[in-house]
């Protein structure tokens, strides 16, 4: 993909804007998605583009034994999901990073549930980071993609039916689609097992 300008890649005062406007934009996908993981206490869970860490403060309450773990190539956003996240930062339960979701820094078959919220129209080869992403999940481990319906270029290549068959070239079994959301906003979370 082109420059993904602040949206794709937050940076400095306008990005943790930017950030913030996401937070409220995409309130429900976040609920949606956590909510569809079904997430267990001992689960290990990594969010792929975690921006300003919304979800994964979404996703804590559900983690006891388990850990939640977050990559995210931008500064910015680490800074903002730091700070928001910070108590379960410093009682080990969260982990943030600043990295590439095509270049995952996990051993294989390390996480119960892989998750992205919006983020995969940023990513330049999809179907490359959907193969990393099926090498640290575990055996029967789930990935759940989420992805806005609408018009233009990035929603055209994006769409589910799109992603539903990148993962199912990827390895994924038991694709499924979820849609929901309101006639002029509609989102689809995909979902896979490993």
């Amino acid at each position: 993909m082109a420059d993904p300008g602040q949206f794709g890649k937050p940076a400095g005062p306008i990005g943790k804007f930017f950030g913030w406007m996401m937070d409220k934009y995409n309130k429900v996908e976040h609920e949606e998605t956590i909510q569809i993981l079904d997430l267990q206490p001992d689960d290990h869970v990594l969010e792929i583009g975690y921006g300003t860490g919304q979800a994964i403060r979404l996703a804590v309450d559900k983690i006891q034994n388990g850990k939640i773990v977050g990559v995210d190539h931008s500064d910015a956003m680490f800074e903002v999901a730091s700070r928001k996240n910070k108590k379960w930062i410093h009682q080990g339960i969260v982990d943030l990073l600043v990295g590439d979701a095509g270049k995952l820094d996990f051993g294989e078959k390390s996480f119960d549930k892989v998750y992205s919220i919006h983020c995969i129209y940023f990513w330049e080869q999809p179907e490359s980071n959907l193969k990393e992403i099926y090498r640290v999940l575990k055996n029967k481990g789930i990935i759940a993609i989420t992805v806005r319906t609408g018009k233009g270029e990035v929603y055209e290549k994006f769409t589910d039916s799109n992603v539903k068959k990148w993962l199912e070239n990827c390895g994924f079994k038991n694709v499924t689609i979820k849609r929901y959301g309101k006639v002029k906003r509609k989102s689809s979370i995909i979902l896979g097992e490993k």
